[in-house]
């Protein structure tokens, strides 16, 4: 089935930018395993290191390929934008292509190569200077997506027409807070004639960064943060189209036309619940789940996740007096089963049991020497009375026979040289038996070796089989020297009887007589007998003498033998170490890490995943093994640690088992839990998707309720998960969409909108910019003196023009988060203010025994915004829920609970009470009808 995508390009601005686009890709590649044809990336930064940066994959099936472990960009998929002799650039084009720069940041020009610095107007400079290389690459990029190859269809088909341009940066530093908006001006020029085009921006805010690191290097986050939120609000507004402002570059103007954004997310660190995030690397991860959200068929089978959204904000219900809504909120949670995480555990456990066989000794290693010396094709036995080796060298009788002897005068001469001639013919003859029979028995002792090594058990059953085997050698050899040593004496004493012998029967044969015939016939026959006895002592020696070689040279072998499967052995062990230690860092990992915005189902099955011996045939394994090996397990002498491990992993990764991971999905784990696990479930997912940022009304508004659009990605359309989420989201505006992705549930929520000066801590922001502000030589935290004076002239501010009465609201919630109360003792009303309560009093101040006096003193005295900025600091420490729950125990119980009362109910009908009684109505009605 085709997976129906958005058409998409990602552009990510600055470090935080990159980072979110590779989150975002990774996504994509976990997702379809590879990145659609519709989709691309671009990032933009002063940084060159930005193109080296790369995340990890954590889920990959085969880990062994780096390639895919990594996520990276490519080349054409980032632009260095640093500037060399930017000082220069500017001295010669300051009049003209950059107007633009205040004079109090050119200062900042000079180490533009290495980064922005915090400096927003380097940011800009960078931009404006690589125009040309910043257009082609943007060109490029759409040009892509819009022309995507038919073939690619058949996987993936693109939703439409239109295009989603998603910009990711921080408002915080230089690169990001500089370019975002000649960036997407430059886009929508490229795009020009495209109707059908949605820009988004993700912006976030400086309060992480703080909570990161302190001191003088964060100096700059909070006032570049207001003068870019700033800049954006008056180029968010209406009539954008009138205010004649334009976009500079070399060779082309770009008219600011219309607002730089159609939706634009505000991210803070804290979130609607009160949770917050110390670290950018979590919002970044958060960004590129909502970024691939937004395009992946999560989106496109709906019309689009931010079209009802978009028309929230051109309909301007929520805009405040003069100020546009457009700041919005996201937050994104997903449940996911990491099946090919398990796979891997399941893999390297398996494996492990697998090398544990073969590292031990069964039973059937006992036999295996001897069976081998005894092997007809060896049968080199030479003890308990057997001659099996030196038989197989050389018959130890030679092929002729000492003759008869007749001529006694040369007689000793005959008898050297048949010895002699024996001794060469016998040297000949074991030399090439010898040669042959030790390549025999070596051929076969590698053969019996492969077969024990690949084999059950093998490393253990073959180092036995090797040990027991030069033990029985090494006996083999030394009886073979015993025997030499005692052939050698015998050797000796027959050189000697035979001299002896020659000279009595020399000495007989002298004066010869009839009488004497016959002793000297039987001398003949002894020294016949000794001399050929001689031959067979002379074999003797020369058997044992080569058997002896025979030997050294084969138990060398088995020691080579040894050898090899000792690193065998330990290459196995440190494989072990290695699988031992990839499974302990994966679950640690998982158990361990708190995700801020992820559920991971599979840690249900953590404890599932170990292997057992029967679901594993070593035959099998040594079957693959030799695909490639011709000695199957020996070869692992040469192998790396690595390619050993990836051995194991590609048999162990097609079991039944492995699979069953892979291939599970959320349904099939929700089907083992009851419906209370199940809800519970979706309940903390619910939680985790509030959405990262904290807004409020600053007392202009009361009562106002935003726009909250949720989506909820499910595998399919009749998931059982579907029914929980029915009871736990009480949400007109929710919408269920089925994604074809097995293993993950996605929700996905937007709130729109508030105008820029409720997002927290916009205010703070402000506070901090104008501080330094009053230094007459600080740098212009705007990227455009000429925008600036233009806001300047149109008094152009981000707060509204006029303020609504809120002051009954702050009065009820002052009683509710007991900033008023009532005192016992002296039966009167009284404030905490640290702006006009005495410290020695704890701050409280006394207002009137008379309700509704004290309400006016409250209303008078300016203690109104006071209370308003207590109130809405508790709520949001205190986070959605608990400030949810406190205002329908309000609704539910007013009067009694939290109004404070120090008048009777009947007190209260008397005539001189009216005006009490009538702000307490005020009071309940406001409330029971408007309380929010």
């Amino acid at each position: 089935m085709a997976h129906i995508l958005k058409r998409s390009l990602f552009i990510g601005l600055g470090g935080t930018g990159a980072q979110a686009l590779l989150h975002t890709k990774k996504r994509f590649l976990d997702t379809y395993g590879e990145v659609p044809p519709m989709i691309g990336f671009l990032a933009i930064d002063t940084d060159v290191s930005t193109g080296d940066k790369t995340i990890t994959r954590d889920n990959v099936l085969d880990v062994h390929k780096n390639k895919d472990f990594k996520v990276s960009f490519t080349p054409s998929e980032v632009i260095h934008i640093g500037v060399q002799g930017a000082a220069s650039a500017y001295e010669k084009n300051k009049d003209t292509i950059f107007s633009w720069m205040p004079q109090e940041n050119e200062y900042a020009l000079k180490n533009l190569w290495q980064g922005a610095g915090q400096v927003r107007t380097n940011g800009r400079f960078g931009t404006y200077f690589n125009q040309k290389a910043i257009m082609h690459a943007v060109q490029n990029k759409i040009n892509a997506i819009q022309n995507i190859d038919i073939a690619n269809q058949n996987t993936f088909v693109p939703k439409d027409a239109g295009i989603e341009i998603n910009f990711v940066f921080s408002i915080a530093g230089g690169t990001g807070s500089g370019t975002f908006i000649d960036i997407v001006y430059l886009v929508k020029h490229a795009l020009e004639g495209n109707e059908n085009i949605k820009s988004i921006g993700f912006a976030v805010l400086p309060d992480v960064f703080n909570a990161m690191q302190q001191g003088i290097s964060m100096a700059n986050t909070r006032p570049n943060s207001y003068g870019a939120l700033v800049d954006l609000d008056f180029l968010m507004s209406k009539d954008i189209e009138k205010f004649d402002l334009t976009i500079n570059l070399n060779q082309q103007t770009i008219p600011v036309k219309e607002q730089p954004f159609d939706i634009l997310f505000t991210i803070g660190n804290k979130n609607t619940n009160g949770a917050v995030i110390d670290h950018i690397s979590d919002i970044s991860e958060q960004i590129g789940l909502a970024m691939f959200t937004g395009a992946s068929e999560l989106s496109a089978n709906v019309n689009s996740v931010y079209d009802n959204v978009i028309t929230v904000l051109v309909g301007g219900q929520l805009d405040v007096f003069d100020k546009r809504a457009w700041a919005c909120g996201m937050g994104v949670s997903e449940l996911y089963y990491d099946g090919n995480t398990l796979s891997n555990i399941y893999t390297r456990r398996l494996s492990q049991l697998m090398i544990n066989n073969l590292l031990r000794q069964d039973e059937s290693a006992q036999p295996l020497a001897n069976t081998f010396i005894d092997n007809p094709e060896v049968n080199i036995r030479e003890n308990n009375g057997n001659d099996n080796l030196i038989n197989s060298l050389l018959n130890n009788r030679p092929q002729n026979q000492f003759p008869y002897v007749d001529d006694l005068s040369d007689i000793l001469n005959q008898i050297n040289a048949y010895l002699t001639n024996l001794e060469e013919t016998s040297e000949k003859n074991i030399v090439i038996n010898t040669d042959n029979k030790f390549q025999d028995v070596k051929e076969q002792l590698k053969n019996f070796v492969l077969n024990t090594l690949n084999d059950s058990y093998g490393v253990g059953n073959t180092k036995h089989f090797l040990e027991d085997l030069k033990h029985q050698l090494t006996i083999f050899f030394n009886e073979m020297e015993e025997e030499e040593a005692q052939f050698i004496k015998n050797r000796e004493n027959n050189e000697q009887a035979i001299r002896s012998e020659v000279e009595a029967l020399q000495g007989m044969s002298k004066g010869f007589s009839f009488l004497k015939k016959s002793a000297i016939n039987d001398s003949k026959e002894t020294l016949s007998d000794m001399v050929n006895n001689q031959a067979i002592t002379i074999n003797e020696i020369k058997r044992r003498v080569y058997a002896k070689q025979f030997l050294t040279k084969l138990i060398s072998e088995v020691v080579n033998y040894q050898k090899v499967v000792d690193t065998v052995g330990n290459k196995l062990k440190q494989v072990q170490q290695s699988l031992t230690s990839f499974v302990n860092n994966i679950i640690n990992s998982t158990n361990e890490r708190q995700k801020t915005f992820i559920i991971d189902l599979h840690k249900l099955d953590l404890d599932k995943t170990y292997a057992r011996e029967d679901e594993f045939l070593m035959s099998d394994f040594m079957a693959i093994l030799k695909n490639g090996l011709d000695n199957g397990l020996l070869d692992f002498e040469t192998l790396k640690i690595e390619n050993i491990e990836k051995k194991f992993w590609k048999y162990a990764k097609d079991l039944p088992k492995s699979k069953e991971f892979v291939n599970k999905s959320i349904d099939d784990v929700l089907r083992t839990l009851t419906e209370e696990q199940t809800k519970d479930i979706a309940n903390k997912l619910i939680g985790k998707s509030h959405a990262l940022w904290q807004y409020s009304s600053k007392g202009f508004v009361v009562g106002q309720e935003l726009f909250d659009y949720f989506v909820i990605g499910l595998p399919s359309a009749n998931s059982q998960f579907k029914k929980a989420f029915g009871t736990l989201v009480q949400n007109q505006n929710i919408e269920y969409v089925a994604t074809g992705i097995h293993n993950k549930v996605i929700c996905y929520r937007m709130e729109a909108a508030s105008p820029i000066y409720g997002v927290l801590d916009v205010e703070g922001y402000s506070r901090d910019h104008n501080k330094i502000k009053e230094n007459m030589n600080s740098m212009i935290y705007h990227v455009d003196k000429n925008w600036l004076t233009e806001m300047q002239r149109r008094n152009f501010s981000i707060w509204p023009a006029k303020k609504e009465d809120n002051s009954l609201q702050a009065w009820v919630l002052s009683f509710a988060y007991e900033l008023i109360k009532l005192d016992p003792e002296t039966n009167k009303y009284k404030i905490y203010s640290t702006n006009h309560g005495d410290p020695l009093d704890n701050y409280w101040l006394e207002l009137s025994e008379y309700r509704d006096k004290a309400f006016e003193i409250f209303k008078r005295n300016k203690f109104v915004e006071e209370a308003i900025i207590s109130i809405e600091s508790r709520q949001h420490k205190e986070g959605e829920m608990k400030s949810n729950e406190l205002i329908a125990d309000m609704k539910n119980d007013y009067l009694g609970n939290y109004a404070c009362v120090n008048i009777s109910r009947d007190d209260l009908k008397k005539p001189h009470y009216q005006s009490i009684a009538d702000l307490l109505k005020k009071e309940i009605d406001f409330v029971i009808k408007e309380l929010k």
